[in-house]
């Protein structure tokens, strides 16, 4: 939806830890490090940071009365 200002809610498990939340709104005011963020135009951004171990890190982004949706990152070893 491009008009959607939703609160999204984020999860990160695994082999990484949540970084950093954005949404490009330069008038927002939400902390930057957060597990949420709301929409601005539709669109929010999540960032991650891998760990020390190779492994998988599950992304699950949730609003509630929608479907949740999640992604699966590899983190090889270095």
């Amino acid at each position: 939806m491009p008009t959607a200002r939703n609160i999204v809610r984020f999860t990160v498990t695994g082999s990484g830890a949540l970084a950093g939340v954005a949404n490009g709104d330069p008038s927002c005011h939400e902390p930057n490090q957060a597990n949420y963020r709301s929409a601005f135009n539709g669109l929010c951004m999540l960032l991650v940071r891998a760990g020390r171990r190779p492994g998988k890190i599950r992304i699950t982004a949730s609003v509630p009365g929608l479907t949740s949706a999640s992604a699966v990152l590899h983190v090889a070893a270095s």
